[in-house]
């Protein structure tokens, strides 16, 4: 089954912190994150934890503490699935820049998902990991033939 939910190009480019959040972040930020989760469940990727509780916010809500925390949680269950090791781990702080590294680690692992079917094809670096587990000298796909 195809994931039904809607992925939006995430804004990475935020410059100042005159730039200020809107619900149309929020909503595109939680949004993005559940596409996550659903698509690490369609390709058969294990993920801990819960999907993203809301994902539809409006012009006069306020976030809370508890529910930045529900994001950060959800985005780093999401990259540890898949495999991605963040710069800059997000933090609790609302500022421009963590808003900016939030969405940037989201498009990183929706980069992911998208090879996710041609990483076992592709050149590795030993000691790589596929999802939780590393890959060796000795794995199928360092024994040469066919790389996308």
């Amino acid at each position: 089954m195809a994931n039904t939910r809607t992925w939006a190009e995430p804004v990475t480019d935020r410059s100042s912190g005159s730039e200020l959040m809107t619900y149309e972040d929020m909503n595109r930020i939680t949004e993005n994150l559940a596409w996550l989760y659903v698509e690490c469940g369609e390709q058969g990727i294990p993920i801990t934890g819960s999907i993203i509780s809301k994902t539809v916010w409006t012009h006069n809500d306020i976030i809370t503490v508890s529910q930045w925390a529900e994001i950060l949680t959800c985005l780093r269950n999401v990259y540890t699935a898949v495999g991605f090791t963040p710069q800059t781990a997000p933090d609790n702080q609302m500022l421009y820049t963590n808003i900016n590294n939030v969405e940037t680690i989201e498009y990183g692992c929706y980069d992911i998902l998208a090879a996710y079917e041609r990483i076992p094809n592709m050149n590795h670096y030993i000691g790589d990991k596929l999802g939780t587990n590393y890959l060796y000298a000795g794995d199928p796909f360092n024994a040469g033939g066919r790389y996308d």
